[in-house]
């Protein structure tokens, strides 16, 4: 019910803010400046001029104009207004501003001198708004907004799927890539604000043109690194070319960056190499996580959701896709992005509510059973002692029987005999193993298995002392006989047994349990993971055994016939002197 709310309640941010956007987007349609006419526009040079006059212009009207990597000079009615960012001549200057402008009532002259230095920004239209000034600023304020939320949302989510794969919380096959997926959410979230598309209001006031620049396209060229990092690690079959993707990617930004920071080349004139390379990786990973899918690899199929409905929306914004057909022009790469964040926010926070509550679980069934073991060591030592009792009082019923019959009372010998049959029935137990926990453990199983209508075949031979870790061993053989328990309760009743042997040979527990099968044992990369329903939650106990027996420098085989599956294993004991691990 919890994910339900917190899953309708991102939704519904998510409507509220798209609803936002669209109405900032058609505000910006209904007052952007709009060049329509070739005589409007003329290139002297690598400066592009936009020439227009308003009439009747009304009062408190402005103009505010936001330039990405591009320097205007502004006249008004023939009187300079001033240079954007600064001197033209001055390259560091160079980066994203913005600037409002007051305009006079009645008629207008308004013209524009845009350059760049750059092939990219070469031609660009500078993006200009005409209206009241109360509005743009109204307008401003509202885009923040919405921006700084989407950002405080991501950074959020960035820094919550980080700590959760630290602490090893979520059930998808490998922690690692959930981290640099966290990573990448949070680079992107602070990037939004400084996007060189359009900057949030905010940036312009804190940070000078040529920081927001560098900052934006910084973020830009280094968000590719957790985002290919997270594909090379879930990419199973094409590992390799991953791998060299993924270098050519990192030397890539590297040598970018570089040389921005030595001014050997800026970063603005990288970014068609970039564009290209993006969509390069992005069409191999659509290609190679759908084979990937089809060979097994069930979460390549997420992979191929993100790679291609991204790759998508990134075509959308860098060719202007929806400007170009009538649309508003929305960054479709915004809405995508953190909209698929918030699903991978609401399942990571589904797998970790039922990792918990499977840990607590896992954690209470862990002391029922070591409960239940204790309570079977203590029987049979009791029993054990009451054994003992009973040798040691042999021969004094023997004696006391010899004296009754030497006095020809039969009855009365027949009575003692009675009587004495009576309390041996009374102490009545079965006696698995010498050892008390092996006792204890297969005690316990015999039980269970009983009360299923499991045939329990045993043959044990052990001493009272067995050289090798309690806690171990423990695990090791509570988690074999409640894996076969619970395959036998998957079978008729008539066909349900198992069958345990142990036995010491020199410094080697030998061990093997067989058992029938419910249903098929499932493989992965020619490994057992479980025959349970449920394989998110199950498979541990076969892993534990077969790091138990690693560890213990033993081997553990496991063989599966049409019926039967049968567990045999070999467990290196201590050396008595070195004492228990």
């Amino acid at each position: 019910m919890l994910i339900i709310i917190v899953s309708l309640c991102l939704l519904g941010l998510v409507t509220i803010i798209i609803a936002v956007t669209l109405k900032i987007s058609l505000w910006e349609r209904d007052f952007r400046l709009q060049y329509s006419s070739d005589d409007q526009v003329s290139n002297q040079g690598q400066v592009a001029v936009y020439q227009f006059e308003l009439s009747d212009n009304p009062a408190d009207q402005a103009i505010y104009c936001e330039g990405s990597f591009q320097f205007a000079s502004i006249w008004i009615n023939d009187s300079f207004v001033g240079e954007y960012p600064g001197n033209r001549n001055v390259k560091e200057n160079l980066g994203i501003w913005d600037a409002m402008i007051p305009l006079p009532e009645g008629n207008v002259n308004i013209r524009f001198e845009v350059m760049s230095p750059y092939d990219m920004y070469k031609g660009e239209m500078l993006k200009a708004y005409m209206t009241l000034e109360q509005d743009i600023e109204r307008h401003l304020l509202s885009e923040s907004l919405y921006r700084l939320a989407f950002t405080i949302l991501g950074i959020v989510m960035g820094v919550f799927f980080i700590m959760i794969s630290i602490a090893g919380r979520i059930s998808y096959n490998d922690d690692l890539a959930l981290m640099f997926f966290g990573i990448f959410i949070g680079i992107y979230s602070v990037f939004y604000l400084f996007h060189e598309g359009n900057p949030d209001h905010f940036v312009y006031a804190l940070f000078t043109p040529k920081t927001v620049g560098n900052v934006s396209f910084f973020l830009l060229y280094i968000i590719l690194l957790p985002n290919i990092i997270m594909f090379t690690i879930k990419s199973i079959y094409f590992k390799r070319a991953s791998i060299i993707i993924m270098a050519i990617v990192f030397l890539f930004v590297i040598i970018a960056c570089g040389a921005q920071i030595l001014e050997i080349k800026m970063l603005p004139e990288f970014l068609r190499l970039r564009q290209i390379l993006v969509l390069g990786y992005s069409i191999f990973f659509c290609v190679s996580t759908l084979i990937e899918y089809k060979k097994g690899n069930s979460f390549a199929i997420w992979l191929f959701i993100w790679i291609s409905v991204t790759m998508v929306a990134y075509i959308f914004d860098v060719f202007h896709v929806l400007k170009k057909i009538g649309w508003s022009d929305i960054r479709i790469s915004y809405i995508v992005i953190f909209t698929m964040a918030i699903i991978v926010l609401a399942k990571s926070i589904t797998e970790y509510i039922k990792r918990i509550v499977h840990e607590k679980t896992e954690l209470h069934n862990i002391e029922l059973r070591n409960q239940m073991v204790i309570e079977r060591h203590e029987n049979a030592r009791a029993y054990m002692e009451q054994v003992k009792q009973v040798r040691h009082e042999i021969k004094n019923h023997f004696i006391m029987l010899k004296i009754i019959l030497d006095q020809g009372d039969l009855d009365k010998a027949k009575k003692y005999i009675q009587e004495l049959a009576q309390e041996e029935e009374n102490r009545k137990s079965i006696l698995y193993a010498e050892n008390y926990l092996v006792d204890g453990i297969v005690g316990n199983a015999a039980l269970r298995a009983e009360k299923n209508n499991i045939h329990f075949y045993y043959d044990i031979a052990l001493p009272s002392e067995i050289h090798f870790s309690e806690k171990k061993l423990n695990s090791f053989l509570a988690n074999m006989l409640d894996n076969a328990i619970e395959s036998c309760c998957r079978k008729d009743d008539q066909e349900r047994f198992i069958k345990l042997s142990m036995k010491k040979k020199d410094i080697y527990l030998s061990i093997r349990c067989s058992n029938t099968k419910g249903n098929g044992v499932v493989r992965k990369s020619n490994k057992f993971i479980s025959s349970k329903l449920d394989k998110s939650n199950h498979g541990y106990g076969l892993k534990i055994m077969e790091q138990i027996a690693i560890q213990s420098g033993g081997i553990l085989e496991i063989k599966e016939e049409e019926d039967i599956f049968t567990i045999n294993a070999i467990l290196k004991l201590v050396d008595t002197e070195k004492g228990d691990e």
